[in-house]
């Protein structure tokens, strides 16, 4: 009988995950090599579907007589056990300490003001806004984190309610962090999140000269923006679009920011084929509106067979016509444990200074920067796969890494699987299938 294995370990074919693209090549993902995904062409997919049909190495490697063709057959293989394709049941893959953070990033919650009422908006509509007193103790906690902890990069991201209602409190902290920081070393990054109905010429402006990055919220062009609406129950669409062209006559390129549900995601082509068409980033994200009582507040099944058909359809696309899509830290990039860096080295900062786990719990700060004279002292990691149970034995587990941390204390999952389980499973695939066709572009860019 054959020997099917390499080096004594066997093909684990339940181990990763291989999908077909349109040209015949094939992407392959496993959480067990480098965490990457990555396109297998011409021989070393010949060598795959070889090992995938229970030929054994010597069986492949006498398939030829040629002394290259042995060597190739040789560093494919290698190069498929570094990827992690072969099983040694004997091992578990083990994690790295968490390293000491070079960088922070804060959501800035700048106000409760907002001129829209969105339907799936878990900010309380309020008065409070940022106070210069608030800004320089925002500032000097960071020059302590900066000092103590060797930071070298921050980001600060204004959000609200509506940032755009006051700009002249995000130049003023703007302004005191670059006094305050550059000289230290610090790189600043800057971004607003708006939801483009404010934005005029002259702000549009502030935010070129500034350099900042710019995202837009709109959920879906004409009824599918619906739930974005003014207070009075207008539709906000047109005044989005026009922030958005505003914004392009500026010179500002933003992503656009999407939540999808089941009231927008057939809208999704629509929305995507006019974000392409101005040159910009499509960012997608699924909406964790939850309640106990309740679950979720969306149709799961609906909204996991529109995006898996959204995201075929996509892939069908020649590389010159395929958009730029990303999905809200689905990233298949590396063995990563978290999904974002809440609580570690991302923040929120409420109107009064208080520091929240992240921009979901802005209403439940867990205490005031001047407590603690720190941002980082308020890190409170939380790793949703390192505890254990079903997540940390799917293969998808680094790259949704159990979910939202937030969302799982709300609803009681922590530990376990999310809330989001089983809509994540149905879409990831096609999601891996389009970075299989990300992958195979920037090839093809690059000969």
């Amino acid at each position: 009988m054959a020997d099917l294995t390499y080096q004594g370990l066997l093909l684990d074919k339940a181990g990763h995950t291989k999908l077909s693209l349109s040209n015949g090549e094939a992407v392959i993902y496993s959480p067990y090599g480098s965490g990457k995904a990555f396109v297998l062409s011409g021989v070393a997919l010949q060598v795959y579907k070889f090992l995938e049909s229970g030929r054994a190495v010597e069986e492949i490697i006498n398939t030829s007589q040629s002394l290259e063709w042995e060597e190739t057959v040789q560093a494919v293989m290698a190069y498929f056990t570094d990827q992690g394709l072969f099983a040694d049941r004997g091992k578990t893959k083990t994690f790295s300490a968490p390293k000491k953070p070079k960088s922070i990033a804060l959501w800035i919650h700048v106000t409760d003001t907002c001129n829209l009422r969105c339907d799936y908006c878990y900010v309380h509509k309020g008065k409070r806004r940022l106070s210069k007193e608030a800004c320089d103790v925002i500032v000097n906690a960071l020059k302590t984190d900066t000092e103590t902890f060797q930071i070298k990069e921050i980001e600060l991201k204004f959000a609200g309610g509506e940032p755009l209602v006051d700009v002249k409190i995000i130049s003023y902290l703007m302004n005191q962090a670059r006094a305050v920081l550059l000289p230290l070393g610090v790189k600043i990054h800057l971004a607003i999140i708006t939801n483009g109905t404010l934005v005029t010429e002259e702000k549009a402006k502030f935010l070129k000269d500034e350099a900042f990055s710019v995202m837009v919220s709109l959920d879906g062009l004409g009824d599918f923006n619906n739930a974005r609406k003014y207070a009075d129950g207008r539709t906000s669409v047109q005044q989005v679009l026009d922030g958005i062209e505003f914004l392009l006559s500026s010179g500002v390129k933003p992503t656009i920011l999407t939540t999808v549900s089941d009231t927008n995601v057939e809208g999704l082509w629509e929305l995507m084929t006019y974000v392409k068409g101005k040159g910009l980033t499509l960012s997608l994200s699924l909406s964790r509106d939850y309640e106990q009582e309740v679950g979720l507040k969306m149709n799961v099944e609906h909204v996991a067979n529109e995006m898996v058909a959204f995201l075929q359809k996509v892939c069908l696309l020649h590389d010159g016509e395929l958009p730029r899509l990303s999905f809200n830290g689905i990233q298949f990039t590396g063995g990563r444990t978290r999904i974002c860096g809440g609580g570690s080295n991302y923040f929120a900062v409420d109107p009064d200074a208080g520091i929240c786990f992240c921009q979901m719990t802005v209403d439940k700060p867990m205490g005031l920067v001047t407590d603690k004279s720190s941002i980082l002292s308020f890190s409170n990691r939380q790793d949703m796969i390192l505890e254990g149970g079903e997540c940390l034995t799917c293969i998808w587990k680094n790259i949704c890494c159990g979910g939202c941390v937030v969302l799982a204390m709300n609803a009681g999952t922590f530990g376990k699987p999310s809330v989001m389980c089983n809509l994540m499973k149905r879409i990831l695939p096609s999601i891996l299938l389009y970075e299989g066709r990300k992958i195979r572009r920037k090839k093809e860019r690059a000969t």
